[in-house]
């Protein structure tokens, strides 16, 4: 016997071994883990032709579930050493810790925040199972003869199938009866393990036990999959952990002659103990960190339309070809502040304006709801985790992220699918469309060079990684049929690329009823203690692809040389500025250096309208939605000469372009423009004239039209058979 099995806890005058309570807990916290894997596979496993022992023999083909079952014949082992250690009545009552060690893996992986009323209802269960270990008995001999041993499995068989049985009159049986039976039979199971194992040491091991514990722990095994299909892990899971250790402490007291204190002080702590178990557990399965977004989203979908049941095919009929459902996939989305993200909201409200039903899937973060609505659309965030590499972006967590798509999927049933490009969310759509038959659409904002300021690499290895990343973009969308990108040039770049297939130019679009030319009456809020003078505009991330250095350069040379009194105003957030207030000290211009952080979009306009020159460096542009705004606002624009800005600034019309890393041709550009008034406000009706074509309900019509387009390319394919089974990884 080692040292650790020397150690005993005292509690009221009896013993209790320690292994017993250590093993008991772990093996609660590998049930929580695999609870929450198993949970994702189950409830995503078709409702059809997947039924009874057939569920399990599709499960053990799912890497996840397999790696559940991992955790859980861990537990199992943890649990069996439990039982060895101690009586039924202490072990089975601490398997109901997996709920606690549920609440902050299911919190983790859904990016959601833990309530202090879910931190209280553990302290409840805490608390109550620290009174079951005042009032822990003593272990009494243990005997199991076979008559008892056929009752018992008896009982407990007839029970579980009557439960398991109910409810099947209506088409459905319910996760807690499920769960119910499934715990009767777990609990059966651990008292027939216990008796097993205390007569091991004396060959008296009964026949009918050892040949009943297999049998009942797989039927077991099964129900508990079903019960996942058809609930959350927290509703199964506290049913189980509830239900399990009473059928085993009943079945330790009755068959194996286990005892409870007779004394009233001991009955009182146990009947407490109970209460605060059962009610923190009952309060923490209630969590929303528990519920299944597709669960979510298609009772939200069927309250709001009313409809018994959603579409079972994806090929739309003659009366909802004007009014579509949208499934719009992205991994960057509000909150994100960046053209992309700003691109997609702006295309899922256009469309929900223009009354389509529109979804969007996209990673979770914290202060933002699972499911939620923003301007009449419907977003369905899926568990994600910050990265180091930016703070402002979150990635989908890789093993559920297939999972949560493939089931919000299976429940909207779109139209169509409309990917935002080839990352972790983009590429999971477009597997899953070609596997469902769903109709695709793809457009892409990527560069590589917009991620290499963040990748910390050495400047050697760009060349090599920018290779690297356009070679996965293009196995991505060379599948896709209907692909989009903003501006010509892009399109040209993109089938360079590898993509090997036509490429559709669709302008990103900009609200002219929002953007526009406009006499300030009072200034907005961003700008109200910054001096009034001459102004120079930027809007965009503070990141490394924009060259901001070589503005600010640029202004110290338009002050200092030129002579002109003129400020920088830069609107965005990110990781150069820092770094771009130490240049502004360097160069002497940092009291003319106005960093104005995030500004809201309903004051976006204003600030546009007080500007007098708007600058973009950037060099990455893929099209450049700040600038299309401000040139919707009547600004004339100073822009570099690389990617897609020149589709969009016309030397000596709209404004001038300049060589990237030219920092006195900038500063020329920029003197020109603000020594002229005259000259600023005919480059400016310039660009109202050429920005007309760029209205964003221009771009919405031609979206809805491909979404048609890609309908009628989709009918004349079919669809695999079970588009439900489909792995997507």
């Amino acid at each position: 016997m080692s040292g650790f099995d020397l150690v005993h806890l005292m509690a009221g005058g009896m013993t209790v071994t320690a292994w017993a309570i250590c093993a008991a807990v772990a093996g609660a916290l590998c049930f929580a883990v695999a609870a929450a894997l198993q949970q994702q596979e189950a409830s995503a496993a078709p409702a059809t032709r997947v039924a009874g022992w057939r569920l399990l023999v599709h499960l053990v083909r799912r890497p996840r579930w397999v790696l559940g079952m991992v955790a859980m014949l861990l537990g199992g082992g943890l649990h069996l050493l439990a039982l060895r250690s101690g009586p039924l009545v202490l072990v089975q009552p601490l398997g109901v810790s997996a709920v606690l060690f549920a609440l902050p893996l299911a919190a983790a992986l859904r990016g959601y925040r833990v309530r202090a009323g879910e931190l209280a209802a553990g302290a409840l269960v805490v608390v109550g199972l620290g009174g079951l270990l005042l009032v822990a008995p003593r272990q009494p001999p243990l005997s199991l003869d076979a008559t008892d041993a056929v009752v018992l499995v008896t009982l407990t068989s007839i029970t579980g199938a009557l439960l398991a049985g109910l409810g099947r009159r209506r088409g459905r049986v319910p996760a807690i009866q499920l769960a119910l039976a499934a715990g009767i039979l777990f609990g059966t199971t651990s008292t027939l393990i216990r008796a097993l194992l205390a007569q091991l040491g004396n060959h008296d091991v009964t026949a009918v036990a050892a040949a009943s514990v297999l049998p009942l722990a797989v039927a077991g095994l099964v129900l508990t999959q079903h019960a996942y299909r058809a609930g959350s892990t927290a509703v199964v899971l506290a049913t189980t952990t509830v239900i399990d250790p009473v059928t085993a402490v009943a079945g330790g007291i009755l068959v194996l002659g286990e005892v409870l204190p007779t004394d009233m002080t001991s009955l009182v702590i146990v009947a407490l103990a109970g209460v605060l178990i059962i009610s923190g557990i009952a309060y923490l399965a209630g969590s929303p960190a528990h519920r299944s977004p597709a669960h979510a989203l298609a009772a939200q979908s069927l309250i709001r339309k009313g409809s018994p049941e959603m579409p079972t095919d994806h090929a739309p009929s003659a009366a909802r070809t004007a009014r579509q459902r949208v499934l719009i996939g992205t991994d960057t989305y509000y909150p994100d502040v960046n053209g992309a993200s700003y691109f997609t909201q702006r295309l899922a409200a256009g469309l929900a304006r223009r009354d389509h039903e529109v979804h969007v899937v996209c990673p979770a973060h914290p202060d933002q709801p699972m499911v939620g609505e923003r301007d009449g659309v419907t977003i369905h965030r899926i568990p994600s985790f910050p990265i180091l590499l930016h703070p402002a972006f979150r990635i989908p967590v890789p093993l559920m992220s297939g999972i949560h798509i493939r089931r919000i999927v299976g429940a909207l049933r779109p139209d169509v699918i409309h990917a935002q490009g080839h990352f972790l969310i983009g590429r999971t759509l477009i597997h899953h469309a070609h596997q469902t038959g769903i109709p695709l659409v793809a457009t892409n904002h990527f560069m590589p060079e917009n991620l290499l300021g963040y990748s910390h690499i050495p400047a050697w290895l760009h060349r090599g990684a920018c290779a690297l990343a356009w070679r996965d973009f293009a196995r991505v969308f060379r599948t896709v049929a209907h692909i989009t990108t903003p501006t010509p040039i892009a399109a040209r770049l993109i089938r360079d690329k590898g993509v090997g297939r036509e490429v559709e130019a669709i302008s990103c679009g900009v609200d002219l009823a929002r953007f526009h030319p406009r006499i300030a009456t009072d200034r907005p809020a961003a700008l109200r203690d910054i001096p009034d003078r001459l102004s120079v505009l930027f809007v965009g991330r503070l990141d490394e692809e924009k060259h901001l250095p070589e503005l600010i350069d640029a202004l110290s040379l338009v002050r200092h040389t030129a002579h002109t009194d003129v400020q920088l105003w830069l609107v965005g957030t990110g990781n150069q500025r820092a770094a771009l207030q130490q240049r502004s000290q360097r160069r002497g211009v940092a009291e003319h250096v106005h960093f104005l952080g995030f500004v809201p979009d309903e004051e976006l306009p204003a600030v546009y309208a007080e500007a007098d020159v708007f600058c973009m460096p950037g060099v990455a542009e893929l099209q450049s939605l700040a600038t299309l705004e401000a040139l919707a606002s009547g600004k004339p624009i100073v822009a570099a000469d690389a990617m897609a800005l020149p589709h969009l600034v016309h030397p000596g019309i709209n404004g001038y372009l300049y060589q990237p890393g030219d920092v006195d041709q900038l500063a020329y550009h920029l003197s020109t423009l603000l020594g002229s008034w005259a000259l600023r406000q005919t480059m400016g009706q310039a660009g109202l004239r050429m920005v007309a074509e760029h209205d964003i309900h221009g771009s919405l019509a031609r979206f809805e039209t491909l979404y048609i387009q890609a309908h009628s390319r989709q009918r004349t394919t079919s669809p695999p058979a079970h588009p439900a089974a489909a792995n997507v990884s």
